[in-house]
């Protein structure tokens, strides 16, 4: 374990937000879904998509996960733990960016919001060493 771990409390509330937000986009879905808003601001052109469950594994439950483990490390002070899991996330998170916007040109609420929890994550993990805490 480590010491001091700066940035903790934001970064277990950006976790549980996360968690939070990957529960609600696995159960608001359908027609009449918060995130529903035109034929691009659509979260069902996403979760629909092949895209949507790569090895046969739904995103959103696959987030549920990573953001839980995020917010067990985070309670725990895993510090390295923390940084490696939002570190790991980014090249999977730019990929499914790139998804999203240049192969099925549409936006996820949802998605968005996760993919910022994480990038916000990983700049306060980072600051946090660099100021060395």
């Amino acid at each position: 374990m480590s010491g001091e771990f700066r940035f903790r409390l934001p970064l277990a509330v950006i976790a549980l937000s996360g968690v939070f937000v990957s529960i609600l986009s696995y159960i608001d879905r359908g027609p009449g879904a918060f995130c529903e808003l035109s034929e691009f601001v659509s979260c069902s052109a996403i979760y629909l998509s092949p895209y949507s469950k790569p090895m046969g594994v739904d995103l959103s439950i696959a987030s549920t996960l990573f953001f839980s483990v995020l917010f067990a490390s985070i309670i725990l002070r895993y510090r390295m733990l923390s940084m490696a899991l939002t570190i790991l996330a980014i090249p999977i998170v730019a990929s499914l960016i790139y998804v999203e916007f240049f192969i099925l040109s549409a936006l996820c609420i949802y998605c968005t919001f996760l993919q910022l929890f994480i990038f916000v994550s990983a700049a306060l993990l980072i600051l946090g060493y660099l100021l060395g805490g």
